[in-house]
């Protein structure tokens, strides 16, 4: 099966399927226009062809069409959905299940079709998010979020869906986060944050405040740019905000525990994300920073706070960490704790050198006496008990 497009402009963007109905010799049904592209000068759209099953040519003309981009997409049960379009602001498009490219319908509805609606709301407002749930998705606009489900324990399908609003709190255009089995979303205002929590009792989501214990925090005229969780090693919430600022969230939603940290550096957070890395979760920041006059946007890694010994502890901003310079030598302590004397492999000591402080492992220890320039004596003013390899 082929289409050849009118195009003597040199429109782009056009995406469209053409349906046939199952079982049947009939040529084409019509064609299924997911976009309809930009700047094409058609004048109507249309198909011509013949033949039976799949082997046939078709012609779409295509009328200059823009707006039919989605604003959001997601995958729920196997099928690809868009939503948020300009020309259908609150329309959700679902494809085949498993064939997230086909969108094509019979002439009787079947389950397993494709299938487009639009949400019932008293306003129109383009949906912004679509999040998968257990048996549904959630729906988000400006002015509220909606249940998208299957009727009767089913799947969602285009016989069976049913969509009912469970709050009028609606989100802004920063992508919301599932915090274990809960949704942590940035309300339409950009400065609050709000938790979709499933009520057993009421059968529906409930939209709870979690910012309002910090809202010195999230004032108005701090807006959220983003939310990134990471579940390991410690389960936070990073929140980039408008002012250049990052909030460290901890959130225990069973012990109703909902912590804010701020976070400052030489610079401004701008984005977060998360990326899996030896079974954590590590949390990359876009920083914008002055750096010898010059504006630069660095994306830098948050440390993991988790280290053996205590020389590893180095959180510093744009921190640059080089190989031992000094001594020149190998040191061998004599001892462990109190009195000990460095032997070093080169002449490296001085008689100046009395006073001074050698660090080596987790010890501390502090030159008494010099008696050569490869020999020194001095206390440990704490014991030495791990000494990492200089590679690590």
């Amino acid at each position: 099966m082929t289409a050849e497009v009118d195009d003597p402009a040199g429109g782009t963007g056009f995406l469209g399927y053409f349906v046939r109905r199952n079982n049947s010799s009939v040529s084409l049904n019509g064609v299924k226009v997911i976009s309809g592209g930009q700047d094409y000068t058609g004048t109507a759209v249309g198909v011509t062809g013949g033949g039976a099953g799949v082997d046939f040519a078709a012609t779409a003309h295509l009328t200059a069409a823009s707006g039919n981009y989605p604003g959001c997409s997601a995958i729920f049960q196997q099928r690809q959905m868009y939503a948020g379009t300009l020309e259908m602001p609150l329309g959700l498009f679902g494809s085949r299940p498993g064939l997230f490219s086909n969108f094509d319908f019979s002439d009787v509805n079947a389950d397993d079709d494709a299938y487009d609606f639009e949400l019932d709301a008293e306003k129109v407002s383009a949906i912004r998010h679509i999040i998968p749930m257990r048996a549904g998705v959630l729906v988000f606009n400006q002015v509220g979020v909606w249940y998208l489900y299957g009727r009767g324990n089913t799947g969602l399908n285009g016989n069976t869906a049913q969509a009912e609003i469970q709050g009028t709190v609606g989100a802004t255009f920063a992508k919301p986060v599932y915090v274990e089995s809960y949704v942590l979303y940035v309300t339409d205002t950009a400065n609050e944050l709000h938790m979709m929590v499933y009520d057993d009792y009421a059968k529906a989501y409930q939209s709870r405040n979690i910012s309002m214990l910090s809202n010195h925090l999230f004032g108005a005229e701090y807006d959220i740019t983003s939310l990134t969780y990471t579940s390991t090693p410690f389960k936070t919430v990073a929140v980039t905000q408008s002012n250049g600022r990052l909030i460290l969230l901890t959130i225990d939603s069973n012990n109703d525990v909902f912590a804010a940290c701020p976070q400052w550096t030489k610079g401004k957070f701008e984005y977060g994300c998360k990326v899996t890395e030896s079974g954590r979760n590590r949390l990359y920041v876009a920083v914008r920073r002055i750096i010898n006059g010059n504006v630069v946007l660095f994306f830098e890694r948050m440390h993991t706070r988790e280290f053996a010994t205590l020389e590893e502890a180095f959180f510093v901003d744009a921190g640059l960490s080089t190989d031992r310079t000094y001594p020149a030598a190998t040191l061998t302590p004599s001892s462990l704790t109190g009195s000990v004397t460095f032997s070093a492999s080169a002449a490296v000591f001085a008689s100046g050198d009395v006073g001074k402080i050698i660090r080596c492992g987790t010890g501390k220890a502090t030159i008494t006496t010099f008696n050569s320039s490869t020999e020194v004596v001095a206390t440990w003013t704490r014991d030495l008990a791990d000494v990492e390899p200089e590679s690590t």
